[in-house]
């Protein structure tokens, strides 16, 4: 299960479900070929992670990929 929220001040959360584990990395493009990490999913429950972005520039287009460390 994947969930992404955009709030009204800009910031974008995401919600998932992963294996338990340490936690995954997310990474941000604009193009779909340049990624760049920006931070590590945190385990809020058994399997359940979230991560909010808050660098989110108004209106910028950007794909997010979760990777294992």
């Amino acid at each position: 299960t994947r969930d992404f929220t955009r709030h009204d001040d800009g910031k974008v959360k995401i919600k998932y479900t992963a294996p338990p584990g340490p936690g995954y990395l997310i990474e941000v493009s604009s193009n779909l070929v340049d990624w760049e990490r920006i931070g590590v999913a945190t385990n809020s429950r058994d399997g359940e992670f979230e991560f909010e972005d808050a660098n989110v520039a108004g209106g910028s287009a950007r794909s997010y990929r979760i990777t294992v460390p």
